[in-house]
């Protein structure tokens, strides 16, 4: 178990480690269906400019 603050600190070593991949924490079970929705809406809205859905702040760092 890993006891690592949240967002990772912008000096952590992680963010450019060739191994690691960081992804988002995923707390419920993915519904292909449901899965292929989000996906699709949010290639229509980027595809139209627009910010896609659950886009992510750079701003806030992480």
């Amino acid at each position: 178990m890993f006891l690592i603050a949240n967002p990772y600190r912008r000096e952590s070593p992680l963010w450019l480690h060739p191994s690691v991949a960081i992804t988002p924490h995923v707390a419920a079970i993915t519904r292909p269906a449901e899965a292929v929705e989000y996906i699709s809406r949010t290639i229509a809205q980027l595809e139209k400019g627009e910010r896609g859905c659950g886009q992510v702040d750079r701003a806030r760092g992480y």
